[in-house]
């Protein structure tokens, strides 16, 4: 008999077939900063992960529009990922806090050639 071992996500979703369900389009609703308060984009953000470890991020600003490549990678077996920007020092380690085929729930944290930056943020995502 086999068996598959996977971990569960803190609030929902399991390690189960992560890479599938990561792996779309993710429009940005809100973040939760680490007092409470709730804020809401006010321009569209989406990121869309692919499998060969690229994501595209989009974004608009009332008439501008702007795409920016990044790299992504699991780590702890799945339970974050980091995302780099091309030839950056800089990049976002994502805990994933919910994965589930329709919602994203992750705390990020920046790294600024490995100094922290910021608090960290629980940012929801829904899938489009």
């Amino acid at each position: 008999m086999l068996t598959a071992s996977c971990k569960k996500y803190e609030e929902d979703g399991s390690t189960f077939r992560a890479k599938k369900k990561l792996t779309k389009s993710w429009v940005y609703e809100a973040k939760v900063l680490s007092d409470g308060t709730v804020l809401t984009p006010e321009h569209t953000y989406i990121q869309t992960f692919k499998e060969d470890g690229t994501m595209l991020l989009t974004s608009d600003f009332d008439t501008a529009y702007t795409e920016l490549n990044w790299q992504w990678e699991f780590l702890d077996g799945k339970m974050s990922y980091r995302n780099t920007l091309d030839n950056w020092g800089s990049y976002i380690l994502c805990e994933i806090i919910k994965l589930t085929k329709s919602e994203l729930w992750i705390r990020t944290q920046g790294f600024d050639n490995g100094v922290t930056y910021g608090e960290p943020d629980l940012e929801k995502y829904s899938a489009l």
